[in-house]
Parts: structure tokens; sequence; C-alpha cells
């Protein structure tokens, strides 16, 4: 009972029922019934959405949709003095259609998703066939069916004018559906079973098309089948025309003839040519609504006048003696982007054709990339069939109003539901896991490097990687080509950093995410403990990694992004994972959040062997005296001020000691004004940074870190890996490191008692051997291929969870 009720709650379901019942809807006869359930069946809809909110797939595309939806509500609000019920109403019908049927479930499988598009192609193809005939049988016995009341033409069925009206009562929608029921069964033919048959509904559908005769229904479809057929030329880069398409043109050629027979013989008219129009204007009216509509868009350019309030609005700007006859008419502008434009302002306008322009930009991305059809032929060619829908449905809606709102009910529902899945079954192209690894930027730091480390060796083909940073800047961009990178802030300087800082700091998470990340993503990981991992709390769609590489209960300036610590600790709560980069960086992050659950510790992966051949460049000018070298950040949590001090001290002792500092940051102008002050300059460098440190590293007799707090120092462990003696200040991450002392020498935090651990180790050069083999030893547990192992298998597992 539990499966069932589940599967009544998921959006597949809702698009099944919803696309039957809106069929029934458009049928006359049948729509009476549905009418009283349809407030109930809206509410329905939503409550789906609700419950499945976590699982919808989202892209970049998707936030035109959802800024639409807000402005439009907007609109509503602002038109509140005139039938704001009824616009309301309104309003939550487009939310459902562009929101909720637009929607999938994320973890729809390729299979899976296939198998869903066969199921809603079923439905839609069977329902449209037996309307078809029905509507046939009706033409056939020359049934004519006119409803009036008070004077005004209320229904019409059977043949009216010389069209096919059918059981719809409209021959626009008969002949909307029968286009879409051709494509479905032109897209789903190498899936089915009952290939035959839908041979004979192409067959069905195209009678339906011209004897309907809809100008723009049998445009769109010369149309697209001239696109379809020009995109299967490029791609296939062949003149000649394929079988399918042979077929195809066969049956149209066919079907125009048996029109023409049906038409001469049976009917004594000509579908085709047939047309009478009370004004003498091809456009039947429809460039008088235009031009009206335009000039009642005036008056509110900017958020419309409401959906309901169209009519009267557009009638002043009509003929009177026209309005009287059809006092209806303006309801319908007849044309998609001016309904948008009038019901709701020129900026929903921009985002609804942007919207579109984007999404096709993307699904020709798709098309035209000749080994997307070498790949898997089938599901090319089912992605161009639907698309070719959606395009005919826009070139209709140039001279119709079916794909918004409320018209067409049944056109609505079908154009966003195949949107979406053909937007769907794009992005399962690629069966990899999606994962964003969300940083500030890719400066010279030792997480960006362990960053860095990591792209370059994880698997691309189990991993489809993302790397996005707030700010496009950093020596380490260039080293991590071959997978997608993005960024938020270009150029950025301190008054745009200032800026979004701000706004990280201010906003809610919740508000953050979709404006920073948009993209979907199965994994999402905050590299570093700064506001990245904020913004990424924010987010519901997809699983969450935060990397733990400080001691954040001794160092708390990360909490700074934060209302409170108590909103610090929750941001925590909703990560799937938390990776700490050491034993102690996890102990100090229990200290601070009392999060034991769902906490691992992985070791910063290190490349040994591309650490050895960078060591390998020569120097030159290499000194003779006593070579000591710090690496980091230029910031005041690495301590170097009092690493300058004590060499000062030692100087005063008469032991010159030759310091090399490499790295960049905020305290560079202060440090070299420090050695200035101390008489320094012979003994002490600032290099900036270097791509490569290792050939320093090797070079040196003692390798320091003076840090006031460390999680796990990447440095240290590159020191080891050449071998070098290690000196450290004691901070939780470098005690575990050097495993309290037995593979290298801790020394307190403070000025003094660096002077003393170097003096030290100057002295006693049996203590610089013991800790150059100590070093050597240590090494042992820095294994790249381990840590990536563990990376990987932590990803698919929080992935499988």
């Amino acid at each position: 009972m539990k499966i069932k009720v589940n599967n009544i709650f998921t959006i597949e379901f809702l698009k099944y029922l919803f696309l039957i019942v809106s069929f029934f809807y458009t049928i006359p006869l049948t729509s009476g019934i549905i009418t009283p359930y349809m407030k109930i069946f809206m509410l329905f809809s939503i409550i789906v959405f609700i419950y499945n909110i976590k699982n919808i797939n989202r892209n970049k595309i998707n936030y035109y949709l959802y800024i639409m939806i807000i402005l439009a509500g907007l609109s509503t609000i602002v038109n509140y003095e005139n039938r704001f019920i009824q616009n309301l109403i309104i309003f939550l019908y487009l939310f459902v259609q562009v929101i909720i049927l637009y929607s999938t479930n994320k973890d729809l499988g390729k299979e899976k998703l296939l198998e869903t598009i066969k199921k809603f192609s079923s439905i839609l193809i069977n329902l449209t066939f037996i309307a078809s005939i029905i509507s046939l049988i009706l033409v056939i016995i020359k049934f004519e069916l006119i409803i009036e009341k008070w004077n005004t033409v209320i229904r019409i069925q059977g043949i009216y004018e010389g069209r096919i009206w059918g059981i719809y009562g409209n021959p626009n929608t008969l002949a909307n559906l029968a286009f879409i029921s051709l494509f479905l069964s032109i897209a789903i033919y190498r899936y089915y079973k009952y290939k035959k048959f839908l041979i004979f509904n192409c067959f069905i559908q195209l009678l339906c098309i011209f004897m309907s005769n809809s100008r723009a229904s049998i445009l769109a479809t010369f149309l697209v089948i001239l696109i379809y057929i020009f995109v299967i030329i490029v791609v296939k880069k062949e003149v000649k025309f394929t079988d399918n398409i042979i077929k195809i043109m066969s049956v149209i050629f066919i079907s125009v003839g048996l029109v023409s027979i049906i038409g001469l013989f049976v009917l004594n008219s000509n579908f085709i040519l047939k047309r009478e129009y009370k004004e003498g204007n091809i456009t039947n009216g429809r460039l008088d609504i235009w031009c009206a509509s335009l000039n009642a868009v005036k008056e509110d350019i900017i958020f419309g006048v409401g959906p309901e309030n169209i009519k009267e609005n557009v009638n002043k700007f009509l003929n009177p003696n026209y309005v009287i006859e059809n006092p209806d008419i303006a309801s319908n502008t007849h044309n998609i982007f001016l309904q948008i434009l009038l019901s709701y302002g020129v900026l929903v306008m921009i985002l609804f054709m942007l919207f579109n322009i984007c999404s096709q930009v993307y699904i020709l991305k798709y098309l035209f990339k000749k080994e997307n059809y070498t790949k898997d032929k089938l599901k090319f060619r089912l992605i161009l069939t639907l698309d070719m829908i959606i395009i005919g449905l826009l070139i209709m809606n140039v001279f119709d109003s079916n794909i918004l709102f409320f018209f067409s009910f049944i056109n609505a529902t079908i154009f966003w539901i195949i949107y979406g899945y053909i937007i769907s079954l794009v992005k399962k192209e690629d069966n990899r896991k999606k994962i964003l690894f969300l940083i500030d930027n890719l400066d010279g730091g030792g997480a960006e490097k362990v960053l860095t480390d990591i792209i370059k060796n994880i698997d691309r083909s189990k991993f489809n990687v993302t790397v996005k940073t707030l700010f496009n800047e950093g020596i380490y961009i260039n080293e991590i080509k071959g997978i997608e990178y993005k960024y938020i802030v270009s150029n950025p300087n301190i008054w745009k950093k200032r800026i979004l800082y701000r706004i990280i700091m201010y906003l809610p998470a919740i508000i953050l995410h979709p404006i920073i990340i948009y993209d979907n993503y199965d994994v999402e990981v905050a590299f570093l403990e700064t506001g990245v991992t904020k913004i990424i709390s924010g987010g519901f769609n997809s699983k969450k990694i935060a990397w733990i590489h400080a001691d954040i209960h001794t160092t708390k300036d990360n909490q700074k992004w934060y209302y409170s610590h108590k909103r610090f600790v929750k941001a925590y709560c909703k990560f799937n994972k938390i990776i700490c980069v050491s034993n102690t960086s996890k102990k100090a992050f229990f200290k601070e959040t009392g999060i034991i659950e769902n906490v691992e510790v992985i070791y910063n992966p290190i490349d040994e062997k591309n650490i050895i051949n960078m060591s390998k460049e020569k120097l030159d000018n290499i000194k003779s005296n006593f070579k000591v070298i710090s690496i980091g950040r230029l910031e005041k949590i690495k301590g170097f001020d009092r690493l300058i001090k004590a060499i000062y001290n030692l100087k005063k002792e008469n032991i010159n000691i030759n310091l090399l500092i490499v790295g960049e940051g905020s305290q560079k102008k202060y440090l070299l004004n420090l050695v200035k002050e101390n008489s320094l300059e012979n003994n002490v460098k600032l290099i900036g940074f270097d791509s490569n440190p290792y050939k320093y590293i090797v070079n040196s007799d003692l390798f320091i870190s003076s840090s006031l707090s460390e999680g796990f120092s990447l440095v240290i462990a590159e020191a080891m890996i050449l071998g070098v003696p290690v000196l450290s200040t004691n901070t939780a991450g470098s005690k575990e490191l050097l495993d309290g002392g037995e593979f290298g020498l801790i020394v307190g935090n403070s000025c003094n008692d660096l002077s003393e651990g170097i003096k030290k180790i100057f002295i006693d050069k049996e203590l610089l051997y013991k800790l150059k083999e100590k070093s050597i030893e240590r090494k042992e547990i820095f294994k790249l291929d381990k840590s990536i192992r563990e990376i990987e298998s932590l990803i698919k597992g929080v992935c499988d969870d």
C-alpha cells in the first residue's frame, strides 16, 4: 500500500493524470464533468510538487522561469484592483504549467526517463487517435452541431464552414493535437511494439491537420519537417534522405491526396482552400487585434494589465462594430508574446523569450554534435523529434496563445511536459556523477593546491567535475584544464570582494545557494570553511560535503559568515559528510560544534612523484650558510613575523641563518618592513609565490612551520617527502603529522621557542641528521593513490546514500 501511495505522489504520475484530465477538459462533452474538480486538482498538483521539491531537477535555464513566475506574481499583485481573484487563479495555473509540469525527478536514470516518455506518448497517442477517428467519422456522415445561447455560438462539433471541428469544438485544437500526435508517433517509433499502428496514426493525424484548414498548424508541420530533414542532413553530412524521411514525406503526400478526394467527392468542398472571412482579411482579424494590443500595452508596459483584464483594455482600441459582432475576440491576442506582454508586462515576456532561446541553444548544441548521433541514434532522434513538437507549437503561437494560460489547457500541458523531458534527456547524456567543488579562488594556498591535486587525479570516467570559484583569480586556474571551470566575479578587486563577501554575510543561505550555484549536481563540496560552506548549506536538491582544513576551535574567524554560533553549527548539520584533514582538526571540530556523526578523516592527497620531479630544477647562487625555509600565505595566522624575529634573536647571538619565505599575502609589506627595521636583508628573503617551491625545499637544511594554528600542514608533508628535517610550532595538525615529535621537532608557540628550537638543531648536527632520517621514514604515510581512492569512495557513497 505504501508503494502505491508513493507512486501517486510522484511528479511523473501527476503528469499522466494531468494529461488525461486536460484532454477531457478540452472536449466539450466531458468538460462539464471535469470543471467542478479543477481547483481541487490544481491543489493536489501543488501538494505533489511540495512533496517532491527536494528531488526536482534543475539547471541554470530554469531560473529564467523562476524569475518569470516571481514577476508574474508581482504583476498580479500590482493589478489587484481589477479581477484580482480571477487573475490569481490564472497565476496558479501558470505556476503549475511552467514550474510543476516542466519539472522532472533528478533521480530518474536514462532508461527510466525513456520509459516515462514512452508511457506519456502512448497515452496521448491513443487518446488523440480515438478522438481523430471519431472526428473523421463525423466528417464522413456530414455531422454538424451548432449550439447557440443568447445569439452567440458556444459550441460547434462535426464539420462547419468547410473545416473539420470534430469532437473538440475547435478546429485549431484538433489540428494542434493531431500535429503533436503525429510527431510523438515518429518520436517513439523505434521504441514501440505496434509500429503499424503508429504509421496508421500518422496518416490519420495528417488527414486531420489538413482537413482542419488550420493554417498555423499546416505551416508548422511543413516547417518542422524541413528543419528535421536539415538537422539529419547536417549531422550525417549526407545530401540524400534517410529512410524515415522518405516514409514521412510519402505519408504526407498520400494524405494530401486523400484529403482532396474526400473533399471533392464526399463533401463537395475543398478543405485546403475554402475559408470565408467576413473581414476580407487573410489574418482573420488578428492584425487588428495585434495593433490594438500594442496600443493597450502602452498603458502599463512594465506590469501589464492582468490576463483577465485584457479584453476590456484591447476592446477600447478596436472598431466598435467589430467588438459588437465578436465580443470575446480580444480575450485572446492570438500571439503568445503579445498575450504575455499584455498580461504581465515586458520583463516577463523577455524572460519567456530568453528561456526559449537558451533552451533551444542548449538542445541544438547537443543535436549538432555528430558524436551524439553516432553514440545513440535512437535517443538522438527522440530528442530531435520531441523538439520539433516544441518548435512547431512555438510557430503556431505566433498566431495563437495556447502554450500558456487557459485558452488551450491541453496544449499548455503537453508543451511544458515535453520541454522538461527534452532538457532532462539532453542532461542524461553524461552518466557520470556530477560533482561541484566550490572555493573562494585558486590562489597559492594549501587548500587550493590540494583541490588541484584532487582534480588532476580523480577518475574522470566516473565523475563529471566542475570547479566554481567566487573570484576568477589564482595561479592554479591553468592547472585544472579538462574540467569545467566557472566563477562568479571576473577581474576581482578589493571592492568587488568586499561587496560579494558582505552579500554572503548578510543574505540567508537558502537565497545565496540558487543565486551562486543554480546548476544541478549530484554532490556539492564546500572545500573551505569560509562563506562557501554557508552557500552550499542552503541547497536542498543535492548531497553535500564540507571540507575542514583548519582548527576551527582555536580560530573562530570562519564564524563571521553567520548571524550566530547556533546558525554556524546548524549549517554544518545540513551536510551529508564532513571531511577533516587530520584527527586533531576532527577533535577541534567536535569541540566547537558538538557534531560527531558523519565526520571522517581523510589526509590530503600528495603527489609524491610530481614533487620529486619538480625538486630537481636547478638553483643558482645557493648560499653556504645554514638555510631554513618556510612556505605559506603571508597572513597573521602563519606567524611569519615571529619567525623573522627569531632569526633576529639568533643573529644577535652571532648565529647566521638564511631564511627564505615563499608566498604572497596581505602581510607582505609589513614583513618586508620588519626585515628592514631589523637589518636582516642579508638573512631573510621574501621571494613571493613560486609554482615550484620544491626546488627551494630540497636545497634547504631545515623546514619551519611557524603557524599559530594548523589543521593539516601540506607543506610539512611535502618537506618530509623530500627528506628535509622539520621544525614546527605546537599546533594541532602539525603535532599529528609529526606524531607528537617523533618525526620532527615541536617547539612552543612563541618567538623565543622558535629561536631556541632553530639554535638546538643548528648546534646539534646529530639531531639534524636524525630528523632527516625521520622525515624520510614518515613520508610513507602520504600516498596519493590511497587518498584519491578514499575521496572517490566517499563521493560515490554520498551519491548512493
